[in-house]
């Protein structure tokens, strides 16, 4: 009976060093006890080099209070490869949201089987369960990894802040006709707090 042999290959030189990204031919021999011999050959890609990654929110500092203005934010990312990995939302170390990064919800452009190179989330204010969270600092934590499973990690902040909402002029168009025009507008607003 024949028996099986692993071998692990750690990217590395017979110095120890790690080797640079590429094409590598790695050959295995195998003689029995009669000296006879099989070779076969393998072509491994080696990559070692984590994407780059750089992602914004349109609104770093939005008020989800349904007025129209700055009711939503939005993540832009993109990769210089493509990337799986997900998005959490976190207030403290706690989970408020989560989106998946590779699914059809989150990519725009460039999709390929291995993933995006590119893709957005929006987010309303609202947790995991559709209920509107509390103001203040959050952070969303961005983790992807490529084919090779080379892992980045980046983190925004994005603040709730629905001190001011309901603004609202009238008349919106003004109109002045000479110094003894009483022409005038008024702009309506509501505080939640002390601003």
């Amino acid at each position: 009976l024949g028996s099986t042999v692993a071998a692990t290959w750690d990217g590395r030189g017979d110095a120890g060093a790690v080797l640079p990204d590429g094409t590598y031919q790695m050959t295995l021999t195998a003689v029995d006890a009669a000296a006879n011999a099989a070779t076969q050959t393998f072509v491994v890609t080696l990559d070692a080099t984590p994407p780059v990654v750089t992602a914004a929110f349109n609104n770093p500092t939005f008020s989800p209070n349904g007025d129209g203005w700055a009711d939503t934010t939005a993540l832009a990312w993109t990769s210089s490869v493509p990337v799986i990995g997900i998005a959490q939302l976190l207030r403290g170390s706690s989970v408020v949201r989560t989106w998946p990064i590779g699914s059809s919800a989150s990519t725009t452009t460039s999709s390929t089987a291995a993933g995006p190179t590119d893709g957005s989330i929006s987010w309303d204010g609202r947790d995991s369960h559709g209920k509107g969270v509390v103001d203040g600092r959050y952070s969303l934590r961005v983790t992807v990894q490529d084919a090779a499973g080379n892992q980045v990690v980046d983190t925004l902040v994005v603040t709730v802040d629905r001190t001011a909402g309901l603004l609202r002029w009238a008349p919106g168009r003004l109109v002045l006709r000479g110094a003894a025009s009483a022409a005038s507008t008024t702009v309506t607003y509501a505080l939640t707090r002390t601003a």
